[in-house]
């Protein structure tokens, strides 16, 4: 009693609100009764990074915005119209995006699901069934393992495989086997049309051609001893030797380093500067080289009919057999299981592994003289051309015709790329067929290349990893368009 800090009038405080809002304090009244300023607030200005949506077209999810109330003598009702539309349209945009992202993710898993039916293999096991715990944890354990493999496979198809490849398309009336080179070269793009050349060597050739395993360098082989090692992509020159001896065959070995050639009477090793290293004077008149990457292996067979498998690792003779058809002037391998297929004047194709004497299977194919043989990269077909003027598709699992094809004249040499399209080459014509080997029989070719000037083709080989097709022709190596 008689304090002066008793009797002062004290000034009741402000209660806080539950919910505290930034832009509910500019009505707050100031402690001196003042009223409130009447300057208009400045909106900040709106960047790439805000999530409000400016269309305003769709519609906007309602939100919830809590309600806040005043307990002071002088604080009234302290809703600002201005803070409840921003948060109504903050809350809007939070919402809008992650139903985006909700959507999306739905959307992906579809996917993942659509592509991921076609790795599945036989119906999934109902595990409720089995009685036994430790079967049923064996069987759960499993599927579990095959759905997570057929998920990589889904996803790894997605990324590695992003789009399909190109082809050339025809408009109404028109017929993709009637287009010329020069007319597909201006509509295709420029790294496209850089994939077609023309190397002009009249007077060296007919040429063979071969490939690397990864399609990054070219070999090519002149029947008149002019040998030359290419790079693929930029056309660089790597090495160029002439031997002044007849080469009937050309082939690299398991890499880019090192390349076997068939000459007149001995079959030599090179290596990528063209300097001799080996002479295999058990491997005589050699008309076909083929060489096994999985095995290391070097086969040959020649005019004495004899097939010969070598090892290139440490240079000793594997095996060799007597076919006892006579001379053989056709061999290729199958890249799946790595058997060796001869074709013979009589006919028949027979099918050779180096731990067995005697021919594995042997096929008659034609009435008439095997000219050339391909088989493709599953192991599954497998397509001849025979003197008879025709060209064969034989089903490799049960030894069967699938579709037979007639050409003008016999065929010299056909090939498979890695996709299933065959090519076909007689005179001075090439022929490409599309989905020619399994399903129903085509009928016309995909694409048709005449060679000018009298060339004659005599071997060809399909770029790996690029479907790109190497000709070897008497007067130089070409590479049309596909």
């Amino acid at each position: 009693p008689g304090s002066a800090a008793h009797g002062a009038r004290q000034t009741p405080k402000r209660p806080l609100p539950q919910t505290l809002n930034l832009n509910a304090l500019t009505d707050l009244k100031p402690e001196g009764g003042a009223e409130p300023s009447t300057a208009p607030r400045v909106a900040m200005a709106q960047t790439a990074l805000d999530d409000k949506p400016t269309g305003g077209g769709g519609k906007r999810k309602k939100t919830s915005v809590p309600k806040k109330t005043a307990t002071g003598n002088d604080g009234g009702d302290e809703k600002s119209s201005g803070g409840t539309e921003a948060d109504a349209a903050a809350g809007g945009g939070e919402g809008d995006k992650i139903e985006q992202m909700q959507a999306r993710e739905k959307r992906l898993k579809r996917e993942l699901n659509a592509r991921a039916q076609k790795f599945a293999v036989g119906a999934p096991v109902n595990a409720k069934k089995i009685a036994d715990r430790k079967t049923k944890a064996h069987v759960r354990y499993a599927e579990e393992l095959t759905d997570q493999a057929v998920t990589d496979a889904a996803l790894h198809e997605k990324w590695l495989l992003p789009s399909t490849p190109g082809a050339i398309v025809a408009e109404g009336m028109e017929r993709t086997y009637r287009f010329q080179q020069s007319d597909i070269a201006k509509a295709v793009d420029v790294n496209a049309a850089r994939k077609a050349f023309d190397l002009d060597l009249p007077h060296l050739g007919p040429y063979t051609v071969d490939f690397t395993p990864n399609g990054r360098d070219l070999l090519i082989g002149g029947r008149k001893g002019h040998v030359a090692m290419v790079k693929w992509g930029s056309y660089h020159l790597i090495t160029e030797v002439q031997l002044r001896e007849t080469v009937r065959d050309v082939k690299f070995l398991h890499n880019g380093q090192f390349f076997a050639a068939a000459q007149k009477k001995y079959t030599y090793i090179y290596d990528k500067r063209g300097v001799e290293i080996h002479c295999l004077k058990d491997h005589m008149h050699v008309h076909r080289l083929e060489f096994l990457p999985h095995h290391f292996l070097l086969a040959s067979v020649g005019e004495q009919g004899i097939l010969r498998y070598q090892d290139t690792s440490h240079g000793a003779i594997v095996a060799q057999f007597r076919t006892k058809l006579g001379s053989c002037d056709v061999m290729r391998q199958n890249p799946h299981n790595a058997i060796v297929h001869l074709g013979h004047s009589n006919g028949t194709v027979t099918l050779w592994s180096p731990n067995m004497g005697h021919p594995l299977v042997k096929m008659l194919t034609h009435r008439g003289p095997v000219r050339s043989l391909a088989v493709d990269g599953n192991g599954r077909y497998m397509a001849t051309a025979g003197a008879d003027s025709q060209v064969k598709v034989w089903d490799l699992r049960t030894y069967k015709e699938v579709h037979a094809y007639f050409s003008a004249v016999p065929a010299v040499h056909v090939d498979i790329s890695q996709r299933g399209m065959l090519a076909v080459g007689y005179g001075g014509h090439v022929q490409v067929w599309d989905q020619a080997l399994s399903g129903p029989k085509q009928a016309s070719p995909y694409l048709t290349h005449q060679f000018t000037r009298g060339r004659v083709v005599r071997d060809f080989g399909f770029c790996p990893y690029d479907d790109a097709l190497g000709v070897g022709h008497s007067g130089g190596v070409s590479n049309p368009i596909l």
